[in-house]
């Protein structure tokens, strides 16, 4: 029947865990770990700490992140000592979490490979999260359908913003 569509009741499959890649994530990090010239591939590509999902995988690229832009050295050893002083080291699971990274990484070669497989799971929870917001505030619409149709295009338009705002933080060299 015509409109039936329209109005058909949602359903709503809340036990699906987000897109992402564990083994992908590992592989960028455990790259990084034993090639530290590749955190200037995860900047090119622009990663960032919340493109990753899990949230030890997050603290270790933040801190990768942060030994980067100041020039330190990378190494298994480094980011162990930075982790221990900034508190973090038992929220990633201890210095033997990142040795395991390092023996799940087969080949730095595809480092590519695993940076682009994060950022792709990044835009699409970024998406899943636009539609979700977009999907409540229709059901309490506070606005009109047009400022609310307005505001909701803006937000999956900034999805693509965040390319040039990860390029336009990474400092000059």
């Amino acid at each position: 029947m015509p409109g039936e569509s329209d109005t058909a009741p949602a359903t709503t499959v809340s036990t699906r865990l987000p897109p992402y890649s564990d083994e992908a994530e590992k592989g960028v990090l455990g790259s990084v770990l034993q090639d530290a010239d590749i955190m200037d591939q995860c900047v090119e590509n622009h990663l960032r700490p919340e493109s990753f999902y899990a949230p030890a995988h997050r603290i270790i690229f933040e801190t990768l992140l942060d030994m980067s832009q100041k020039r330190h050295p990378i190494d298994v050893l480094t980011v162990s000592n930075r982790l221990r002083e900034n508190g973090s080291m038992d929220k990633i699971g201890g210095e033997l979490y990142l040795h395991r990274l390092i023996d799940s990484t087969p080949t730095t070669a595809h480092a590519g490979y695993y940076i682009e497989t994060v950022w792709h799971k990044h835009v699409l929870r970024r998406i899943i999260a636009c539609a979700r917001t977009a999907e409540n505030d229709c059901y309490t619409p506070d606005e009109d359908a047009l400022s609310l149709l307005g505001r909701v295009e803006q937000s999956f338009f900034d999805i693509t913003d965040i390319n040039r705002a990860a390029a336009a933080s990474w400092p000059d060299m």
